[in-house]
């Protein structure tokens, strides 16, 4: 039986934006104790979803990001990678879009359909500049 990684890919995007503890539980599931985490280049790689939670509590807690609402510019899967770039919209708790940010990424999964690696890259100018304010 074949795996569908690509559907594996947007079913998990989807959960994010339902809510903030969706969010947090998506990347508990997605991640699991063993794939390994690439947020950002200038960030090191993590291991299993406990460090990646403290990534993304950083931007709950320092930007108010509590859904991200994900924009599929192109997605498709080579094997058991999927490829992609996107745009995450960062929400706010008032349901407000407040931050967009352009990303090109790849998840990388075994034959059982398990997430291994997950890379994103972008440019964090926009989010330095919001750290400023």
């Amino acid at each position: 039986m074949t795996v569908n990684v690509k559907s594996i890919v947007e079913q998990e995007t989807l959960r994010w934006a339902k809510s903030h503890d969706e969010l947090r539980q998506s990347y508990t599931d997605f991640l699991g104790s063993t794939a390994r985490y690439l947020c950002h280049p200038d960030i090191p790689v993590v291991t299993g979803s406990e460090p990646a939670l403290e990534l993304i509590a950083g931007f709950h807690q320092g930007f108010g990001v509590e859904t991200i609402e994900v924009e599929w510019l192109y997605i498709v899967a080579f094997g058991n990678d999927v490829w992609n770039e996107r745009i995450d919209h960062m929400v706010n708790a008032a349901g407000e879009r407040f931050l967009a940010i352009p990303i090109a990424g790849r998840f990388s999964f075994d034959d059982a359909g398990t997430l291994t690696e997950w890379h994103d890259y972008w440019d964090m100018t926009q989010l330095n500049a919001l750290a400023a304010q």
